[in-house]
């Protein structure tokens, strides 16, 4: 097999750089997930912290599973955000965090941003099919 003299070399790289990083190839390899992270950069919608709301426990941080320091920022702007909503429903002081508009304080409910991605994505299936 041609492809086995290539993989195992890459295996063994994985391995030796999870020991350093976590998740390597999702952060720094993965296509999936550098198309997310173009998404997520484009997206209008950002997770923002109120400073006057919040209570310095870190509980945002550690519910983070793309390890981003959303208690030391206001407006998280990274490719690695993906909205998930973990640090939004881990937090305990209410109105801490929230997914917002641009120039918009009001909370998007995280039902109405699935249904949205949901409708994108039917959307774009129903397109390929008549197309």
């Amino acid at each position: 097999m041609p492809w086995a003299q290539h993989a195992v070399p890459l295996l063994v790289a994985l391995l030796f750089l999870s020991v350093f990083f976590q998740m390597p190839w999702c952060r720094y390899l993965c296509p999936y997930g550098a198309l997310l992270g173009l998404v997520a950069m484009a997206s209008l919608l950002k997770i923002r912290r109120s400073s006057r709301h919040c209570v310095r426990c870190h509980q945002c941080d550690h519910r983070c599973p793309a390890i981003l320091p959303v208690m030391l920022r206001t407006t998280v702007r990274s490719p690695e955000c993906f909205a998930c909503y973990r640090c939004v429903d881990g937090c305990p002081a209410p109105g801490a965090l929230a997914l917002t508009a641009p120039g918009d304080n009001r909370a998007v409910p995280a039902w109405l941003v699935g249904l949205l991605l949901t409708l994108v994505l039917l959307s774009g299936f129903f397109i390929t099919i008549v197309i």
